[in-house]
This record gives C-alpha cells, structure tokens and sequence, in this order.
C-alpha cells in the first residue's frame, strides 16, 4: 500500500507539475514582445538571470523567460505575483512609444545622450536604431536631477525606475516643441533616392549655420563662396556624422537621419544662442535645401531634353500647356497628337515640293496661330497653284487660260501687252477649231503647249512640277480606234501605273494625265 501511495502522489505531483508548465506557458505567450522584455527585467533585478545585459531578441525573450520560471517550479499563485511586480515596476509604452516606434525620433534621442555624453554607440543599419531604442529602456541608467540629465550611478537600484520614467517624459516633450513640421519638409520625397541622397550630401558639407544667407539673395548679389574663405566656424548640418553613418542605399534611414538632424537644430548645447535665432537659421537652411534640389531637378531636365534634341521656347511651352491642359492629355501625350496629324495631313494629300516652293515656304511668317486643321504654308501654297484637279473629261481651257495670266503678272512683270493680245488671240483661235462638245485634237494640244512654252518659258521652267498639261481624255478623232486606246488609256490599272514610274502616288490624277500625254505624243511634259 505504501507503494501504491507513493506512486499516486508521484503521479499527483507530476500532473501538477504538467498543469503548472502548461499554465507558465499560457501565461508568457500572452504577453507582447515589450513586456516579456519587463520581465525579464524583473529577473534580472531579482538575480534569476546570470546575464546582467538584455538583450534585443524577440524570438528568444519568451521562451527564456519559461525555462526560468520552470527550472524555479514557479507555482500559478508565484507566477501572478511575478507578472503583477513586473507591471508595477516597469516603464508603460505609452510613455516610450515617440521613440521605440519611430525611427526618426530614435535617432534625434541619440544625438541629444551622445552630445551630453551619456552614450556612444555607432548606428549604421536599421536595426541599430533599434537596439538602441531597447537599450536605453531596458539597459541604459538615465536619469534628470538638477536640471540636467545623468546617467545614475551603479549602485541605482533598477527596480525603481520612476527617475528613468521622468526623463524620458521631459525628453518627449523638448522633442515634440523642437522638432520640424510636416509641411516645411512634405516636399522631400521619401520614395525618390535621387532626392534623398543629393539632400544628405548638401547637409554633410561645411556651412555657416548661425548666420546663414538665403541662396536667392546670393544669386541676386552674385554672392559665391570661396575656397579661401576662413570655415573654421563652419559645420555639417548633419549632426553625430562620425557616429551615425547611413549607406546610399538606405534612402529610408538617411531620410530619418535628415529630419532628426533638423529636429536637433533648436535642442543644441554647444551653441547657446536665442531660441528664435535657431529658429529662423533652421528656416533659412530648409529653403536653401530646397532651392539646391530645385537647381537639381532643372539640370537634370535640361540634361534630358539636350540628349533626346528637343528644345522648345517658353511661348511654345505655354502655349502647349494650355492647349494639352484642354484636351486633357500630358503635355507629351498632345505633342504625339500634332506631330501624328501633321504626318497624316501633309505627306497624304500635299505634292513633292519644288524648288520655288521650298524658297516661298522658307520666306514666310511663322508666327501663325495654332488650327485643329494644321493647314501649312506649303499646303496652301500647292493650292494656290491647282485650284481645281485636271481629271479627265473636264474642260479647263478657261482654268489654263487664267493660270497663264497669273503666272505672266507673277514671273515676267515687264512683258508688253502685246503679247498677252497675241496669246489670247493664239486661244480664241484654238476654241473655234473645237468642236461643240468643247473637245480639242491632239495635235491643237501640242500647238497650244508650244505657244505657251514660247511666251513664258521662264514661268513654266519655274513651275514645271506644279502646271500640269492640258486633259486629252475626251478629244475627239474621226477613227474609231483612236477613240477606243484613248478609253483604253484613261482606265489604266494600277499595274501599268506601278510601272510608269516608281516614285508616282497611285491616286494623284496629275501625274496620270500627263502619262498618258507622253505615252500619245511621245514628248516630255
């Protein structure tokens, strides 16, 4: 029996045993991250622990702190205690959330102990600022006496953390009364590591930073500084450089890195000069930050527009800003537009240029106003000289006798009357030859063509591409088979067409016409 009774309370002892771990396990795991850290700090105040440093390892503090409280058989009724003792004699995270979770804060809070030399540890990655926020929480021994803040001797008792609580409390609020506003500095883009780092590299260099001049002044007073000038006042703008050092590709830290710095700018012991004073510097110094990323920002477009060879006036600018802000598109996007209609609208319907035309369009008058049609000088040009198309079966005995009027007033001004009376003579003579349907033979054609060639040949040499040879589609012969090769020949395909000439368009009626003439007369038009 006795036996038995051992084994049973064996048994009772060990269920006990597995009720309690289960209950130190329910327990710890509840807790969050900072407090498993408190408790930890109570161990270590009650010596449990053999390590007096806490470290930061997240993953790590609650499974520590259960192989402790198991190895010491901590019953429920002890482990409520322990948790309740804990609590009391911790620091709430309300009073330290400004820093433990904002990494901006975290670094101002390590300027301001290193300056009065109550830290001195270096912060290069992220996870430094970190460790740093949890040190001084759980590690560091600081405290506010006298007006200043110290770091508490040894034998401080850190159990009693109410002095640690008052520092930091006066901390969080010089922080929040120095610290820059969101809208004097909404304009550095943390998304940009072009912006950030061009930033940073401005506030690492020597400047004068108790009596700093606006850049915009300087510009206007051709102000420069030289290399001679005495900087042994100078300093960076970025404070601990020695102690915080930050890689390029950290925009995120180096952003963080900028803003505590200015932060800092008020809260400063080693320059003691009037609060108002740091104030407007710090001012000056944000708008000197910006004009220097302005003058980035402009090299870089000018850079960008010098290498793809576009460069536009300011007139030509505003005017497509509004038209691009009307149509709703980017300004680019409404450039594409114009060009694309350009293209479309010019090389489809307008003749190649000749040499007279190239002349005329470079004399005219540019500043034209913008039209949705995009009409051009050259276009209305090659208008002005065929106002109607040749096409075959029409009449334009009257059309050639104007154009060769024009052409006399235009190119040969000095001309006498007498030969305008003999050319229209020369007409009046061709229209009696024709017959009522008002068609002309072919060989009147060529006499025509001659007389014209006589009397304005400068004109015509000229315009050779543009004036274009009287129609013979519908002249008229007594043989029957003349008269069916002329049908014949005004529907020429689009192959024979092809094979005329590789450089002729298969829908300009011009060019088919006078085809044809040199097919039937075997001249050259």
């Amino acid at each position: 029996m006795v036996t038995g009774d051992a084994n049973q309370n064996l048994n009772n002892r060990q269920s006990i045993a597995t009720k309690n771990d289960e209950y130190i396990e329910k327990k710890i795991n509840n807790l969050s991250i900072y407090n498993a850290y408190w408790c930890l700090f109570e161990l270590r105040s009650q010596h449990k622990i053999p390590s007096a440093y806490i470290l930061k390892d997240d993953s790590l503090s609650k499974n520590r702190i259960i192989i402790i409280l198991k190895q010491s058989k901590c019953t429920p009724k002890k482990l409520d205690n322990f948790l309740q003792t804990s609590a009391m004699n911790s620091i709430p995270l309300s009073y330290v959330r400004w820093f433990y979770e904002d990494a901006r804060a975290a670094l101002w809070l390590n300027m301001v102990l290193k300056k009065l030399n109550i830290i001195s540890n270096h912060i290069s990655i992220e996870s430094d600022i970190e460790i740093f926020a949890h040190d001084l929480i759980f590690n560091e021994k600081l405290m506010f006496a006298a007006g200043n803040f110290h770091r508490a001797p040894d034998s401080y008792n850190e159990s009693l953390i109410a002095r640690k609580k008052e520092a930091l409390d006066i901390l969080k609020n010089i922080y929040i009364n120095s610290s820059v506003g969101y809208k004097k500095t909404k304009w550095i883009d943390h998304s940009n590591p072009v912006n950030i780092n061009h930033l940073y590299k401005y506030m690492q260099k020597l400047h004068d930073l108790d009596h700093l001049k606006s850049n915009k002044n300087n510009k206007k007073n051709n102000i420069k500084l030289k290399s001679d000038v005495d900087k042994s006042g100078y300093k960076p703008a970025l404070i601990c450089i020695d102690t915080i050092r930050f890689k390029e590709t950290d925009t995120a830290s180096r952003l963080h890195h900028m803003l505590a710095s200015l932060d800092y700018w008020v809260f400063n012991p080693d320059n003691p000069i009037a609060e108002e004073l740091k104030v407007a510097n710090r001012a000056t110094f944000i708008d000197n930050m910006y004009d220097v990323w302005l003058s980035k920002t402009s090299r870089v477009r000018n850079k960008k527009i010098k290498e793809e060879g576009l460069r536009l006036t300011r007139k030509n600018q505003k005017t497509l800003k509004i038209i691009a802000n009307r149509q709703g598109k980017t300004q680019g996007q409404m450039l594409n537009d114009i060009i694309e209609n350009y293209d479309q609208t010019f090389f489809s319907q307008v003749p190649k240029s000749t040499r007279e035309t190239i002349t005329d369009y470079s004399m005219i008058e540019y500043a034209k106003p913008y039209t949705d049609s995009f009409d051009t000088e050259q276009s209305l040009r090659a208008e002005k000289f065929n106002p109607e198309p040749f096409l075959a079966g029409v009449d334009n005995t009257e059309a050639r006798e104007s154009d060769c009027k024009n052409e006399m007033s235009e190119s040969t001004p000095n001309i006498e009357d007498s030969v305008c009376t003999d050319n229209a003579e020369s007409i009046a003579n061709t229209q009696q030859n024709q017959s009522d349907d008002k068609t002309v033979n072919l060989d009147n054609v060529d006499d025509t063509a001659t007389t014209t060639d006589n009397l304005t040949d400068e004109a015509i040499n000229q315009h050779e591409d543009i004036i274009l040879p009287a129609n013979i589609s519908t002249m008229e012969t007594n043989d029957l088979t003349t008269k069916l090769q002329a049908i014949d020949s005004n529907l020429a395909s689009a192959k024979t067409l092809h094979n005329i000439d590789d450089k002729m368009a298969d829908d300009d009626p011009f060019l088919i016409n006078a085809e044809l003439i040199r097919q039937k007369t075997g001249k050259h038009v």
